[in-house]
């Protein structure tokens, strides 16, 4: 079977807990991969990221719409990420963006610095909610691009753009 990111079709879903249990859901990220990108084999009986469920942390019970980049000899990953809580924002859900880096695409050591962005950043259009990021690499080679789903404190939503400089350098 070899490793799954070899296999020409390789896909990072999400999975949830939800009604799984007693306790608070939690929201992480699985891995397939395919042949023909028809018929999927899911890697392994367990998530590939999944959040510790200590809400303290601020992606404690959430990670979830990952985006996955090869970066040298291995991968760059952004996730969404939340805890449950209503603080920092009234929203339970999507408070933040994380990083995540890993040499085979399979095990994942997040960021110290994570978040990356955060609703508590004092940017006012995604003050409620900052998430769902879609990672691609620049014509350099070099600089990370980013565009990502926001929400104002008022509900407004829309769709931000990041660059990140030598991020795959």
């Amino acid at each position: 079977a070899g490793q799954p990111l070899s296999f020409p079709y390789v896909m990072f879903f999400d999975t949830s807990t939800e009604g799984g249990g007693p306790g608070p859901s939690v929201e992480q990220t699985g891995l397939a991969y395919s042949s023909d990108g028809q018929l999927w084999t899911r890697y392994g009986s367990e998530p590939i990221l999944l959040p510790s469920g200590n809400a303290a942390e601020w992606d404690g019970l959430y990670m979830f719409r990952a985006s996955v980049v090869r970066a040298g000899a291995g991968f760059l990953m952004l996730y969404s990420g939340s805890n449950g809580q209503v603080t920092p924002s009234p929203a339970t859900y999507a408070h933040g963006i994380g990083q995540a880096t890993s040499s085979d695409g399979i095990h994942w050591t997040k960021d110290a610095s994570n978040p990356v962005l955060y609703v508590a950043d004092g940017v006012a259009w995604r003050g409620n909610r900052s998430y769902a990021p879609s990672l691609v690499r620049s014509l350099d080679g070099l600089t990370g691009l980013m565009w990502f789903s926001g929400e104002s404190a008022g509900g407004a939503r829309a769709i931000g753009f990041a660059t990140a400089s030598e991020l795959f350098g």
